[in-house]
C-alpha cells in the first residue's frame, strides 16, 4: 500500500508539476517549452516556479513533498493517504482537460456521429501539427466518432510537423479545410461548435485539398 501510494504521489509530481503550467508554445520543430521547473527532491525544500498557476493550482502541487515525507516515515494512514491522493488526481485533471481539449464524453461523441451520419461515408483526413497529448488523444476521439457506424466516414489522424515564424500567432481551435463549401463539413461542426463554442470551429476553403475529402485540423484549444 505504502508503494503504491508513493507511485501514485510521484505521478501526479512529475506529471502534473509541469502539465497544469504549461502554455501554448509557437508552433515549431519541438513542442517541449514549459513554464515550470521540473520537481525532483523528495526531501528538503522545493522551490516551484509556475508563472501561469493560480493560487489553487500551486495549492494543489506544494502540498505533494509534505505528503512524500510523511509517506516515506510511515507516518500516515496509507488508505487516507490514497483517498486525498485520488481527489488531488481529479483535481489536476481537471486543470488540465481545462488548459487543453478534453476527453469526449460518450455522449459527445455519438452527437458527432450522428452528425455525420447525415452525410454518411466521407473522406477525411484528421491532422494534429505537432501533437500535444490533449490533442493526440482528442484527435483519435474525433477520428473514431465519425468513422462510427452508421457514419461511417473514411480516413485517419495523423501527425504533423509544422513551421511558422516565431511571432506569428498561435494557430487555435479547430479548422475544417474544404475545397468548397459542403453540408457535410457544417453538420460536423455544428456538432462541435455545440460542444466547444462556436467560436473554436471555422471552415476555411482551400482548394489544395482533394474534391472529396474534408480536412480537420486540430489545433490549441482556445482559452
Amino acid at each position: 500500500m505504502i508503494r503504491s501510494a508513493l507511485q501514485r504521489v510521484l505521478s501526479i509530481a512529475l506529471f502534473g508539476g509541469c502539465a497544469i503550467g504549461q502554455t501554448p508554445p509557437s508552433i515549431k520543430q519541438e513542442s517541449k517549452d514549459t513554464a515550470c521547473s521540473n520537481i525532483v527532491a523528495l526531501a528538503g525544500n522545493v522551490d516551484i516556479k509556475c508563472s501561469s498557476l493560480t493560487p489553487a493550482q500551486r495549492k494543489i502541487i506544494e502540498g505533494i513533498p509534505a505528503i512524500l515525507n510523511k509517506i516515506l516515515a510511515n507516518q500516515l494512514d496509507t488508505e487516507a493517504v490514497m483517498a486525498k491522493l485520488d481527489e488531488m488526481h481529479k483535481d489536476i485533471r481537471q486543470i488540465r482537460d481545462s488548459q487543453g481539449w478534453p476527453e469526449l464524453t460518450v455522449e459527445q461523441m455519438k452527437s458527432i456521429t450522428d452528425a455525420a451520419a447525415q452525410f454518411p461515408r466521407r473522406k477525411m483526413s484528421i491532422v494534429v501539427p505537432n501533437q500535444e497529448r490533449d490533442t493526440s488523444y482528442f484527435s483519435k476521439q474525433l477520428a473514431q466518432a465519425l468513422k462510427a457506424d452508421p457514419a461511417n466516414w473514411d480516413g485517419q489522424a495523423q501527425n504533423i510537423q509544422a513551421f511558422a515564424p516565431p511571432d506569428a500567432p498561435i494557430p487555435l481551435g479547430i479548422e475544417f479545410r474544404v475545397p468548397y463549401d459542403n453540408p457535410a463539413f457544417e453538420a460536423v461542426a455544428g456538432a462541435l461548435g455545440a460542444i466547444f463554442g462556436r467560436s473554436a470551429v471555422r471552415g476555411v476553403r482551400n482548394t489544395d485539398v482533394p474534391i472529396d475529402r474534408i480536412d480537420i485540423w486540430i489545433l490549441y484549444k482556445p482559452r
